[in-house]
């Protein structure tokens, strides 16, 4: 499997936990800025950016955090670890 495909089988899952939780969840076209962005009634959005392996640079992630503050929502990273360690992180 590509890695596209892993990394967008990753973003479809973390959607569906998302949705589970209550969440209305939306997927960006290209990833751009981030991969998904999450609505809950009574929440801050999230825009959740879904990583394989490791955490995007600490400039990327300053950045977003800020765009994302900004704007009235809460900017989330989530890791899918390397297949020998299948936990996941969350920031």
């Amino acid at each position: 499997m590509s890695l596209y495909a892993r990394g967008r089988r990753w973003e479809y899952e973390v959607k569906s936990r998302l949705e589970a939780s209550g969440w209305l969840v939306c997927r960006c076209a290209s990833s751009k800025p981030f991969d998904l962005i999450a609505f809950r009634p009574g929440r801050l959005p999230m825009w959740v950016e879904c990583k394989l392996g490791r955490r995007p640079s600490r400039g990327i992630t300053q950045g977003l955090q800020a765009l994302a503050t900004a704007n009235g929502a809460r900017y989330i990273v989530v890791v899918k670890k390397s297949r020998q360690n299948k936990k996941e992180v969350r920031h």
